[in-house]
């Protein structure tokens, strides 16, 4: 009882302590700072202490938000001054290499023309004429308006070249010139695909000077020429005997049509000289090639059928009449005395030897009727037999008759 009486009589009726009764006690225990009065209210202390961890967060990460952004401005700047520099480097490159095109042009006939403002460009022609043009320079020689893009792409160009070559024969283009090249079709002209300024091999693309010089032009002019030369020798007939040069199925019927190297064999375009190449002793081509090497041979009846049937049609053989051996024929013994008998009886009739005294074809043989003691011809492989002699018809080397006679 007097302790709880002791406290309650330590403070005022209204709650203060009497030791902060007075105004002057207040002032003094009053906090004199924020943190002072975070510290006497614990709850409100917590709450700034993770509000300060937010902001606190939250700027760690604009800092790493913004180095990388500084990084990546930097990355960008340094890009773009290395692609300002390789864009000089190419520009001084192709001043360069566009001052020694004009240079060289201006030597072989070509003039620069003048642009006075008006929308056109002027260029003399000689004799104080002048001639309006549409690009920066003129060829005289071969009548083409150029420009810095297409200079230096038409004066490398054969046709140029050759212009050169007949106009100036002692200039530098002449003697780079190459010296024509004889060949099979030489009484084709070079420009036989060109047709009005167009080029027919390249669906009639303008002939410009660039176009000529374009690896898939220069492709399709070589298989032109190739064409040409093998017309002109007539198809001959590939090595290989499973080769053949052919047209298309849909140009079969046409006689002037382009022809290519085909594999029998595999029945395949041949698109290079290695994969169809080889024979059985010497294996050679695709995994598919040497395999049918391997499985058929010449005179199989699927090789007599697909490939010296096809081959034969494109690539006819003309069959020579083989050349009887001279005959070497031996001394005739002295005939004896005549006698009485022999002078008075006719000589024997002679018995024609239906050829036989001639050379054989491989595998033919000859032998006598036992019925009619005459002379027949006989094919050891088939046992075929035939009256003629085999090289009287155009297929004794190939088979014989496939109808046997009786004798």
């Amino acid at each position: 009882m007097g302790k709880t009486a002791n406290k309650k009589g330590a403070e005022l009726s209204n709650g203060t302590p009497k030791a902060l009764a007075t105004p002057e006690a207040a002032i003094a225990a009053a906090p004199t700072s924020y943190q002072q009065s975070l510290d006497l209210d614990p709850v409100k202390k917590a709450d700034e202490e993770k509000k300060a961890e937010k902001r606190l967060k939250k700027a760690k990460e604009a800092q790493e938000q913004q180095l990388r952004t500084n990084q990546w401005r930097a990355q960008i700047e340094k890009a773009w001054k290395k692609e300002q520099i390789g864009k000089a480097i190419v520009i001084k490159k192709w001043d360069k290499e566009v001052e020694q095109h004009r240079a060289r042009a201006m030597a072989e006939g070509v003039l620069e023309a003048v642009d006075y403002g008006d929308g056109g460009w002027w260029v003399n022609v000689g004799k104080d004429t002048w001639k309006e043009i549409g690009q920066q320079y003129l060829c005289t020689l071969c009548d083409k308006q150029l420009n810095d893009s297409t200079l230096g792409a038409h004066i490398d160009s054969q046709a140029h070249k050759n212009k050169v070559a007949w106009e100036q024969p002692g200039s530098s283009a002449a003697a780079s010139a190459p010296a024509p090249k004889a060949k099979a079709w030489a009484a084709a002209s070079s420009a036989a695909w060109a047709h009005d300024g167009k080029c027919t091999l390249c669906n009639n693309k303008g002939l410009d000077g660039i176009h000529e010089q374009t690896e898939t032009h220069l492709k399709r002019v070589a298989a032109w020429e190739e064409q040409q030369e093998r017309r002109a020798t007539g198809f001959a007939a590939p090595k290989e005997h499973y080769l053949a040069y052919m047209p298309s199925v849909e140009d079969e019927k046409d006689p002037n049509s382009e022809r290519w190297c085909k594999c029998l064999l595999c029945n395949k375009w041949c698109q290079d000289e290695t994969s169809h190449t080889g024979s059985l002793a010497n294996s050679q081509g695709t995994q598919e090639h040497q395999k049918n090497l391997r499985n058929y041979r010449p005179g199989d009846a699927w090789w007599q059928l697909n490939v010296a049937a096809v081959r034969n049609k494109w690539h006819p053989v003309a069959r020579a009449q083989p050349k009887a051996a001279p005959q070497v024929v031996p001394p005739r013994p002295a005939a004896p005395p005549p006698t009485a008998a022999s002078a008075v009886a006719p000589p024997p009739p002679t018995i024609p030897t239906a050829g036989h005294d001639r050379p054989l074809p491989w595998g033919w043989k000859t032998a006598v009727c036992p019925t009619s003691k005459a002379t027949y011809f006989c094919f050891a492989k088939t046992k075929q037999t035939q009256c003629h002699h085999p090289s009287d018809t155009e297929e004794a080397e190939a088979e014989p008759d496939t109808v046997e006679v009786e004798c």
